[in-house]
C-alpha cells in the first residue's frame, strides 16, 4: 500500500473522528455543524504481523475549533482491514480533546475519492 493512500483513508477517520466528538457535547444544548480539512504525515512506527502501527501528526482548521494540531497513532490489522486508536487534538489555545476510534476497510474497485489518491 502506498503511503498516501494511508495517508488519505487516515485523514478521513480523523475528520470523522472530531466531527462526531464536537456534536455529542454540544447536542446538550443544541446541534452544531462542523466544517473543516485537515491533513497529516505518517510515520510507520512498528510492525509486528499482522499489526502495522502508525503514528500520523498533523494540522488543520475547523468551525467552532478554529486552527488545531492533532497525533494519531493507529494499529492496523492488514489481514483483515481492521483498525483501532487514539487521537489527541489540540486547538490552537491550548484546549484538548482525546478520542478513541474503530475502523474496518478493505479494497474497493471504485475510483479513488482524494484528489491524487494512487498518483
Amino acid at each position: 500500500m502506498k503511503t498516501i493512500t494511508s495517508t488519505k483513508i487516515y485523514a478521513s477517520v480523523a475528520a470523522l473522528i472530531l466531527t462526531a466528538t464536537l456534536a455529542i457535547p454540544a447536542a446538550a444544548e443544541s446541534l452544531v455543524p462542523f466544517k473543516g480539512a485537515l491533513q497529516g504525515n505518517d510515520k510507520d512506527v512498528a510492525s509486528n504481523y499482522p499489526i502495522h502501527q502508525v503514528r500520523t501528526n498533523g494540522t488543520g482548521t475547523g468551525t467552532h475549533l478554529g486552527d488545531f494540531s492533532f497525533t494519531q497513532d493507529s494499529a492496523i490489522n492488514v489481514v483483515d482491514g481492521s483498525a483501532t486508536g487514539s487521537v489527541h487534538w489540540m486547538a490552537e489555545n491550548g484546549d484538548t480533546i482525546d478520542t478513541t476510534f474503530t475502523a474496518l476497510g478493505g479494497p474497493t474497485n471504485a475510483p479513488p475519492a482524494c484528489p491524487g489518491l494512487g498518483d
